[in-house]
């Protein structure tokens, strides 16, 4: 599925479209198609980053220009998501990825190295954009086990279909 597939494709619930979830995941394609210019297509002026250690930018056009440099320097950069939550309109995203700044083996990297992603959604728009470390003190702090679990079905293929990929040699059958 591409970014403009999942733009016409609405993730629905009960009828109702989840624009909080639909824009989201539009951003994550933007994203794995490294289509940073893309990216501001779902994102506030206001917009705030905030990576795994704390550090935070503001502004759409830093975001851009943040992002651009950064899948300029990791290409193969892909973000794969195991489970989706939401609390309201945010957005929890729960995953791996490949290809990043990390400087490790790619299987590495995607086995051991957990990401929770949170998108705060405003007027279809995403505001905060932040990471944290894929831990239970994590899942506790965000309160993740009162969440509402949602589903993507596409998304979670990708991610079964990496983890086939980055098995040993000989792990797989016919």
């Amino acid at each position: 599925m591409t970014g403009h597939d999942i733009i016409r494709f609405k993730m629905k619930e009960n009828g109702m479209e989840n624009q909080a979830l639909s824009v989201t995941l539009a951003f994550v394609d933007q994203i794995n198609q490294g289509n940073a210019s893309g990216l501001v297509n779902f994102v506030a002026e206001d917009h705030v980053f905030i990576d795994i250690s704390g550090k935070t930018e503001t502004g759409a056009a830093q975001m851009v220009s943040n992002w651009q440099d950064y899948l300029k320097n990791y290409p193969d950069y892909r973000i794969f998501i195991n489970r989706i939550f939401q609390i309201n309109e945010e957005i929890y995203l729960i995953g791996h990825t490949t290809g990043s700044h990390l400087a490790i083996p790619e299987d590495v990297e995607f086995i051991t190295e957990g990401v929770i992603w949170k998108s705060v959604v405003i007027s279809g728009k995403i505001v905060k954009w932040q990471l944290f470390k894929d831990t239970l003190q994590n899942y506790e702090m965000i309160n993740l086990s009162t969440a509402k679990e949602l589903f993507a079905a596409a998304y979670f293929a990708r991610t079964i279909a990496k983890h086939l990929d980055i098995l040993p040699p000989g792990a797989r059958t016919a």
